[in-house]
This record gives C-alpha cells, sequence and structure tokens, in this order.
C-alpha cells in the first residue's frame, strides 16, 4: 500500500512538472556559432532563463572563423534587426561590393553594391553575439562537447557533458557539419566534399600595399570564374588582410587531403596566368606562409522527413537541428550563415508562443514539427541552388559559360539603370 501511495505520489509530481511557464524550460544548445548564439540571445530576450550553450572548442581563437560573410536583408540581417542588435552590428560592418569577372577575358561581369545587406568579418560577428550573451548572462560554457543524449520510458531527455548526464526539456544541435548529436541521430554520413582548393589571407605590409590600394579590391567581394574553375577574394574595409580562395571540383584532386601548402601555392601559381587583375596579382603576392588550411567545400544530400512530418526523428520528439547540423551546404551563395540564422529566427518565434502561457511537453513536440517542416524545404531549396551557383562559376562548357556571362551583364546593366 505504501509503494502504491509514493508512486501515485510520483505521478503527481511529474504531472506538476509537464505544465509550467516558459522561464522553466531546460534548454541546451551545442555549438557558440551564430545560429546558436543568436538563438540563445533571442530565448533570453524571451523570458527563457534557463539555457545553457556547450561549445567544443576551448576559446573563440582556436580554430580559423573563416573570413566574412554578407548578412541578406531578407536573412541574416532581418534577424539581426529582430534581435534588435544592428546598432552593435553596423559600426563592424560594411554594405557589401560584389564584382565578377570572367576569367579567361578578365572582362567585368557585374558590379553592384547592396546598402540593405551587411558585410561583417566572421569573427568580428561571433564576437559581437558572444559579448551580448555574456552581457545577458547566458551560461556560456566552452571546452564542452556534448557526447550524446539519451531517453527514457518515462518521457525524459539527458544530455551527457564531461561524463555528466542531466536532465533537459529540449535539446538543439548547432554545432555544424560535424555535429554529435546529428551523428547519433542519423548515424554516420559522411559529407559530400565537392570542391577543393587554395586558400590564403595576405597581411597588409610594404610589398602587399599596392593590393590594399586596388580599387577593384578595396572593401569588395569578386569571383574570377574560369573553366572548371574559380577564384573568389574578400576584403573588408576594416580589416588589414584579404581572403582568396581557388575552387576545383574535388574529383580533380582525389588525393587532396595529402597535399601540402607548398603543394597548393603550386597549383594556384600554374593557374596565375589564366587569370588577369586582380586574381593575378592576389596569386603572385602569396607566399607559402600565407596559406592557410585547404579550401574543403562540402555539403550533405537533403535528408527525407518522417511520416510525422520530423527531420530528428526521436522517441520524446525533443531534439531537433540547425544550420549546418540540420542541411550543410556549399558557400557558393552565402546561403550557409544566413540560414542557420533563419532557423534561429523561426524557431524562436515559435517557441514564443510558449511565453504566456502553460506548457507541455507535447507542445514541444508540436513546436519541433512546424520548425522542421519549414526548416527542411527551405534548406532543402539552399542546398540544390548552392550547388547549381557553384556548377555555373566552374563550368567547362563554352555555351554555359557564355550564357552565364551575358544574363550576369544584363542584370548588372539593369542594377546600374535602377539604382
Amino acid at each position: 500500500m505504501k509503494f502504491l501511495v509514493q508512486r501515485q505520489t510520483l505521478k503527481t509530481q511529474q504531472h506538476l512538472y509537464l505544465v509550467r511557464t516558459c522561464s522553466d524550460i531546460i534548454v541546451d544548445l551545442q555549438g557558440a556559432g551564430p545560429g546558436g548564439l543568436g538563438l540563445a540571445i533571442a530565448l533570453k530576450k524571451m523570458g527563457f532563463n534557463n539555457i545553457t550553450v556547450y561549445e567544443r572548442e576551448a576559446g573563440i581563437n582556436s580554430r580559423s572563423q573563416g573570413y566574412s560573410m554578407t548578412l541578406h536583408e531578407h536573412g541574416g540581417y532581418a534577424f539581426i534587426k529582430r534581435l534588435d542588435i544592428q546598432d552593435i552590428i553596423i559600426p563592424v560592418s560594411t554594405t557589401p561590393l560584389f564584382k565578377a569577372w570572367d576569367g579567361t577575358n578578365n572582362s567585368k561581369l557585374y558590379q553592384q553594391a547592396i546598402p540593405s545587406n551587411r558585410r561583417i568579418v566572421r569573427a568580428q560577428l561571433r564576437g559581437c553575439l558572444i559579448d551580448i550573451a555574456r552581457e545577458m548572462q547566458i551560461d556560456l560554457r566552452w571546452n564542452s562537447p556534448v557526447e550524446g543524449f539519451r531517453e527514457d520510458d518515462e518521457d525524459n531527455l539527458y544530455v551527457t557533458v564531461h561524463g555528466i548526464e542531466e536532465r533537459v526539456d529540449l535539446l538543439i544541435a548547432a554545432d555544424g557539419i560535424s555535429s554529435k548529436i546529428r551523428s547519433q541521430l542519423f548515424g554516420d554520413e559522411p559529407p559530400n566534399v565537392q570542391y577543393v582548393g587554395p586558400a590564403a589571407k595576405i597581411k597588409r605590409t610594404e610589398e602587399t600595399e599596392h593590393l590594399f590600394e586596388d580599387p577593384d579590391i578595396i572593401d569588395s567581394l569578386g569571383l574570377h570564374s574560369n573553366y572548371g574553375y574559380c577564384l573568389f577574394f574578400s576584403h573588408h574595409a576594416l580589416s588589414d588582410e584579404i581572403f582568396w580562395s581557388m575552387s576545383f571540383p574535388a574529383s580533380e584532386f582525389p588525393s587532396y587531403h595529402e597535399k601540402t601548402r607548398e603543394d597548393w601555392l603550386q597549383i594556384a601559381k600554374s593557374k596565375e596566368e589564366t587569370f588577369k587583375s586582380p586574381a593575378h596579382h592576389l596569386i603572385r603576392a602569396t607566399r607559402v606562409e600565407d596559406l592557410e588550411e585547404a579550401l574543403i567545400l562540402k555539403d550533405r544530400d537533403p535528408r527525407p522527413l518522417s511520416t510525422a512530418g520530423r527531420l530528428c526523428q526521436t522517441k520524446t520528439g525533443r531534439v531537433t537541428c540547425l544550420g549546418d547540423a540540420a542541411h550543410a551546404m556549399i558557400p557558393f551563395r552565402g546561403a550557409g550563415g544566413n540560414n542557420a540564422l533563419l532557423d534561429a529566427w523561426k524557431l524562436s518565434e515559435l517557441l514564443d508562443s510558449l511565453k504566456a502561457e502553460n506548457w507541455s511537453r507535447d507542445d514541444l513536440s508540436r513546436i519541433l514539427v512546424e520548425y522542421e517542416t519549414e526548416m527542411h524545404k527551405r534548406g532543402q531549396d539552399a542546398i540544390i541552388s548552392s550547388r547549381d551557383n557553384a556548377k555555373l562559376f566552374t563550368t567547362q562548357s563554352y555555351l554555359r559559360s557564355t550564357a552565364r556571362n551575358v544574363i550576369m551583364r544584363g542584370v548588372g546593366l539593369w542594377s546600374q539603370l535602377t539604382s
């Protein structure tokens, strides 16, 4: 009889646990990139007070952050404005100016500034978001990779970090293409290596000053397309570095992982004469010590949704992914970072419905169905369009490259006439 009373008491306690306010929801986020941090900041502003962000890196400078990213007006920048932090972002960002050349004859195909977008150095964006998270007293833990999660028959969800297990209400993987949570959800699923090549950062010195005075390079994003490969460069007005990379179809270099910096520089130099200014000058000015790790552009084929409308199908239904953990794509359209921020925006808006009312765990599962349905369609479209865009600028077809050039010239002329 005593045992039955104890079970009934426990059952009542469990029921009470299921109906609470949003401030009581325990949220664990894996990954302190822009998507994860943006979501944490949004939730904190909405009244979610039990948020922990776990980051596997030891600190913000543990690895290369890439170079710059463009926050699109209807993408990442819209979410930045939604968070009301644009006044922090604007001073460290600029209006993006994109230029494209036909690398075979150096004719400029396109040039356009987009004042409604913002371009920012990736490390600077992440640094701003980290500072905001700290000011808001969001619990950010470095060197803390989530080792895995488990669910029991009582509808409980547990996360393990540093060998310690804790119960959470919602687990969100925002830890990129190598996400541990994604691996647990879908098994070993190697990404597709689509493009490889050299990548370099040229620092401002007396020897390279002429590059930083070149009007075609200053504060610009540039793309030189050639037959079968292309060169991309980026300079940010607030930076004393110029980033450039070359992209070749991975099939051309099956042993790419064995190549050294010296090998990649030799490959770039072998193509130097196929480009004109400014790409030609960037390659010529590059030294071995300027090269970074090889450029390896990966994506994943879109996964189908389950019959229940879920991408991340689990027993509790309270585990989900965002950004590259959900839909890794190659960055030929700048879509990866913007889609991660759009994921964070969509999920935060749906979770906002819990702010003014009691909630149950079933509400969280229902919200994730709606979130993943929208996120999956948008992410799938972005993966495919990014692939198509990359093929367009690395095509070996004379007809396709000619058609591309005509279209880009037309778009460029139209934008100049209507600006």
